[in-house]
């Protein structure tokens, strides 16, 4: 099992591991590693400036564009644009 320590670490090599698997063309993995940083660090209760700070390592446009080559993302035209962000995808 990881300490608290171990799994900080883990989480701030994931933007570097992102960017890798980006470059490699491995879509999923590149996705699951953005998924890993927002899950973990929401489980484990991390800081909210720290936590902020690691995402933010993460560019939203290029997510965003890994999420549709790896088939996990839709864009929903015929819906009204949701406001809630626990709602949105």
């Amino acid at each position: 099992m990881l300490l608290i320590p171990e799994i900080l670490n883990k989480l701030h090599q994931l933007p570097d591991k992102f960017e890798q698997d980006c470059a490699e063309k491995k879509w999923h993995a590149a996705a699951m590693d953005y998924e890993n940083a927002v899950v973990v660090s929401r489980f484990i209760e991390m800081d909210y400036e720290a936590r902020e700070k690691l995402l933010n390592r993460f560019q939203t446009e290029v997510v965003e564009g890994v999420y549709k080559k790896a088939g996990w993302y839709e864009e929903e035209t015929h819906v009204d644009r949701i406001r809630n962000r626990k709602e949105a995808v």
